[in-house]
C-alpha cells in the first residue's frame, strides 16, 4: 500500500470512530408551544417541556418556564420542577394564562448535575408572526436559561 492510501485508509477508519462518546451523550431539554388561544381574560397558553436525547443521570433542578412580551417584560412565570430521564419526570405539560400574546417562552433552570462526558442545551421559543391566520413558535436559545 503506497502512503497516500494509508493516509486515506487513517482518516476514514480514524473520524467516524473520533464521534463515539464514552457512554454519557448529549441531551436537551425543550418543548413545544401546543396551543393559543384567545380567552376573555387575555391568551391560554398550553405548553410541553421534555428532557431529550441521552441524559442518563442528568438531574436538572429549578426548571421553569418565563412568558416574556417582545419587550422582554414577564407576562407570568410556571414553576415545573425538576426533572430526569425516568419516565415519571421526563416531560410535562400545562397551560397559563398570560394578559398578551407571549412574545417568547424561556425554559430556565437553577441548577444541572450530569455526569462527566456529557452535554446539553436548553431551547425556548419565540414568536415568529402570523401566517394565514396562524401565529408560530419556532425554537432558540439566544438567551441565558440559568437562574
Amino acid at each position: 500500500m503506497d502512503k497516500r492510501t494509508l493516509l486515506l485508509l487513517a482518516v476514514v477508519l480514524f473520524v467516524p470512530l473520533s464521534g463515539c462518546d464514552t457512554g454519557h451523550g448529549s441531551w436537551t431539554l425543550e418543548g413545544g408551544v401546543e396551543d393559543v388561544s384567545q380567552v376573555e381574560s387575555g391568551y391560554n397558553v398550553s405548553v410541553s417541556v421534555s428532557l431529550q436525547g441521552d441524559g442518563d443521570g442528568v438531574q436538572i433542578s429549578g426548571v421553569k418556564a418565563v412568558f416574556l412580551s417582545e419587550d422582554s417584560s414577564v407576562l407570568t412565570e410556571k414553576m415545573i420542577g425538576g426533572m430526569t430521564q425516568s419516565n415519571s419526570s421526563r416531560s410535562r405539560r400545562f397551560s397559563v394564562v398570560t394578559s398578551q400574546r407571549p412574545h417568547f417562552i424561556h425554559l430556565k433552570y437553577r441548577s444541572v448535575e450530569q455526569p462527566g462526558g456529557a452535554s446539553g442545551a436548553v431551547v425556548g421559543f419565540r414568536l415568529t408572526g402570523e401566517q394565514r391566520g396562524e401565529y408560530r413558535y419556532l425554537t432558540y436559545s439566544d438567551y441565558d436559561p440559568e437562574y
